[in-house]
């Protein structure tokens, strides 16, 4: 391994180190299903009670910004701490968490001003375990993965978390129609438990030591030199910046999508569950295709029809008729499908025309840029909905979108981008 600036302090993949990722992927998702059902409730929970699209926002806006602070940090610390501690402590973090809100429920303190401090304290700390949480399980499948399995692991994955996502509405549906939300809650402290068994059952590689870090390089020059290279390849610049801005355009939706649903359009939770089953069913959908199909001739141009598809649906949105909640999770479902392709092919693209000692810098430059201007658009979708109105905010942003799309399209070349891609690459890299 020395030839490849690479020392191992433990083992290689192998199929001891593959079963064992594979026990802990299964008590991961059951424990995200927990935790995405209590974030469904306590979402529909919150936009009933207080029916504010400020609230919303805010809830939206202070789950994120810890990780867009912790995250590009968090990572040097997690190349040197043990995962397999980072894991049990942030899912033991998190189910206290949850704890502590059923707790408050018990006690009636949430329907007061006290719970929406309560919610703004949980939504804060929770943040801050999963700019833990996310990257650790990232970091830890290439250690215990063989590399000819790694494209097959991160198909599964994306089809598994859209299939929880289509299917903790339902389950959350039911939970509250049973139990209640007091005790619909539990969930997550159980797929906690089926999470925490899993992983004290299995061990985790040590991460690989790589040689370059002895040397002297400093931070700025890493990071100088990752945006020479995205202003060197063609295009790549370009592209960025449209993911960037459409990033902070789509946030309305994101954080306001309850609220359209429930409050604007005076939905029941029947309908918010059909809408949402409808969304990740597209995401769902979309994945899939990804996985089938083996090649794409024209990358650049899916990607620009994708984007603009999705911005007209949701100029669509913001005109949709009251009630009329299968128009409205029609467009949904055309966005769902959308969205995993367009990412999928800029991803390819980064991956072929970008230097593979170079990937790690660009992929974190680029999601630096788009976590970076998300909770502006997280905290002022709340604050322009309450001003001028939710059709009028998801109108603005839509236009905005399309214009922004148009103007990447005509500002690039697609052609030259296209016949430039490593073919031999693209299928390496295709999940």
């Amino acid at each position: 391994m020395q030839d490849l600036g690479i020392e191992r302090i433990n083992e290689t993949p192998n199929s001891i180190t593959f079963r064992h990722y594979i026990y802990l992927w299964l008590g991961q998702q059951t424990s995200l299903l927990g935790s995405i059902v209590v974030q469904f409730i306590i979402t529909w929970w919150a936009t009933i009670t207080f029916r504010s699209a400020l609230l919303l926002g805010i809830f939206s806006f202070i789950y994120f910004i810890p990780q867009v602070i912790i995250t590009p940090v968090a990572g040097v610390y997690i190349d040197k701490w043990d995962k397999k501690k980072i894991i049990i402590i942030s899912d033991t973090t998190q189910a206290f968490l949850t704890f502590l809100l059923i707790l408050a429920f018990y006690n009636d303190m949430m329907s007061t001003f006290l719970g929406i401090f309560i919610l703004i304290v949980v939504n804060t700390l929770r943040g801050f375990c999963q700019a833990a949480h996310y990257p650790t399980l990232n970091a830890i499948i290439p250690l215990m993965i063989e590399r000819n399995k790694l494209s097959r692991i991160n198909g599964a994955n994306s089809v598994m978390s859209e299939a929880i996502q289509i299917l903790s509405p339902f389950l959350a549906l039911i939970l509250l129609s049973i139990y209640g939300i007091k005790n619909a809650l539990w969930i997550d402290i159980f797929t906690y438990f089926v999470a925490l068994t899993s992983i004290l059952l299995i061990s985790i590689p040590q991460p690989p030591i790589s040689i370059e870090k002895k040397n002297n390089r400093s931070f700025y020059d890493d990071f100088k030199e990752g945006l020479k290279t995205i202003t060197s390849i063609q295009g790549i610049l370009i592209l960025i910046l449209l993911f960037m801005f459409l990033n902070f355009f789509i946030q309305p939706i994101i954080v306001l999508f309850p609220y359209f649903i429930t409050v604007f359009h005076e939905g029941t939770i029947f309908d918010y569950v059909f809408v949402s089953i409808l969304f990740h069913s597209g995401f769902f959908l979309g994945g899939f295709i990804m996985i089938i199909k083996k090649k794409w001739k024209h990358h650049v141009l899916y990607i620009f029809l994708g984007v603009f598809i999705v911005m007209t649906c949701y100029l669509f949105l913001s005109l949709a008729p009251f009630r009329h909640f299968s128009y409205i999770g029609i467009l949904f479902l055309i966005m769902g499908l959308n969205i995993p392709i367009t990412n999928a092919l800029f991803q390819t693209i980064l991956q072929s025309k970008v230097p593979r000692d170079k990937l790690g810098r660009i992929f974190s430059l680029y999601i630096g840029l788009s976590w970076l201007i998300s909770p502006i658009g997280k905290i002022i979708s709340g604050v322009l909905a309450d001003i001028i109105g939710i059709a009028m905010l998801f109108f603005i942003f839509s236009v905005l979108g399309c214009v922004t799309t148009l103007m990447a399209y005509n500002a690039i070349k697609t052609k030259h981008i296209d016949s430039s891609l490593n073919c031999e690459n693209i299928s390496n890299t295709k999940n």
